[in-house]
């Protein structure tokens, strides 16, 4: 009897510390991490993407709304483990976390269609206010973001909001630049047909408001619905609106909108946050297909 009831101590306590662990890892976290840097990419597909998408980073994160005698803007100092503690968490990032001593800065992801078309999230850009309360840089990555945070103007854009879509599963905005890009190409997207079941996707935004990441290594799961599919992206906040792209014909096949669960989770050994990655096919990020938007091809060269 004794024994027993030493069997069913030790029992309970195995259970409380799993438990603990997977409270404090999220059951499956940190396996991969399948952001890259600009200054690892190689492939010019990648590459490609990267140019033709641009951050939306608010007048309020720069030292001045309008640019300096030398024709730079000039971001506000901050970095990514200073977005801990937070109103969310008491806990700071955890040391060991990607890219923690990295700028950040931008607050939404987008990318060109055409000359002077871009395409971003509808949840980034709702009303035409918006748009008098943000800029839109292409280039912000760690290969051009130097250590003194200016941002040369030629590479700066304002818009205007053409149309807006947003429901349960479509969640567009279609953006109008003040000029014409004229120093890198535009993305072509699909305009009909259905994505294949199981394609390899990738992503490129500003996870996090950092600079530019791409996100590999994802098939496409769900594609049953006429306005959304799901993929196992790495994507975080500040991902939203940036293009989702079959990594095999090149085309712009999505718009990452939606990540279901949080990005972070606190690791209770170390006391600090970490970020929580879920593989759990049903609350893979959804994806607008770019078909879904009914205006868009109106805006397509």
């Amino acid at each position: 009897m004794k024994d027993r009831y030493i069997y069913y101590a030790f029992f309970i306590i195995f259970l409380f510390m799993a438990s603990a662990i997977f409270q404090a890892f999220g059951g499956i976290i940190g396996e991969t991490d399948d952001r890259v840097d600009f200054l690892e990419l190689t492939d010019e597909l990648h590459i490609k993407v990267a140019r033709a998408t641009a951050a939306m980073i608010p007048l309020s994160n720069f030292e001045s709304p309008i640019p300096d005698r030398d024709g730079n803007y000039t971001l506000k100092k901050k970095y990514l483990h200073e977005k801990f503690p937070n109103f969310a968490s008491s806990a700071p990032m955890c040391s060991d976390e990607p890219f923690y001593d990295q700028q950040v800065g931008a607050t939404c992801s987008s990318f060109l269609v055409a000359p002077d078309i871009l395409v971003t999230a509808g949840h980034c850009v709702r009303a035409e206010k918006k748009c008098r309360e943000v800029l839109w840089v292409f280039d912000f990555n760690s290969q051009d973001l130097h250590s003194d945070r200016k941002i040369p103007q030629q590479k700066v854009y304002t818009c205007t909001l053409i149309d807006s879509h947003i429901g349960e599963y479509i969640d567009a905005s279609i953006l109008r630049l003040n000029r014409v890009v004229i120093d890198r190409s535009y993305l072509q997207v699909r305009t009909h047909g259905k994505l294949e079941d199981g394609a390899e996707v990738f992503t490129s935004g500003f996870p996090l408001g950092l600079p530019l990441k791409i996100t590999t290594n994802a098939k496409v799961f769900r594609n049953f619905h006429d306005e959304f599919f799901t993929a196992p992206l790495d994507i975080y906040e500040i991902n939203s609106g940036g293009p989702v792209v079959n990594a095999n014909s090149g085309l712009v096949e999505g718009i990452a909108v939606k990540r279901p669960y949080g990005d972070f989770i606190k690791d209770e050994r170390r006391q600090c946050m970490r970020s929580f990655k879920k593989e759990e096919g049903d609350n893979f990020p959804a994806i607008t297909k770019i078909t879904a938007p009914p205006t868009l091809k109106n805006f397509l060269n």
